[in-house]
């Protein structure tokens, strides 16, 4: 994962099995939209540089692509804002 309020430094989310990743972040701006990208080499198929562009959740939120992101030129992301109460919105 590539967020933005840490420069979109690679971070490695964790193996939940059988088929899941997940990453919890306590330092994620409230109020402030932010973005980020998820990278996986089995996502190739779908976008040459393996940006993950769908089942991508946030506090149980389905989220859309719906941003771009920096990394091997502009590459697709998500974008959302965090309320005080943990709810999201894109």
């Amino acid at each position: 994962m590539h967020p933005s309020w840490r420069s979109f430094a690679g971070i490695p989310l964790q193996p939940l099995p059988p088929d899941r990743y997940e990453i919890t972040f306590s330092d994620v701006p409230i109020g402030t939209r932010v973005s980020f990208r998820v990278n996986d080499q089995n996502s190739c198929d779908e976008n040459a540089t393996g940006a993950v562009t769908r089942n991508v959740f946030a506090n149980d939120v389905r989220l859309v692509q719906n941003t771009t992101t920096p990394g091997n030129g502009d590459e697709p992301g998500y974008g959302l804002t965090i309320a005080p109460n943990g709810s999201i919105s894109q």
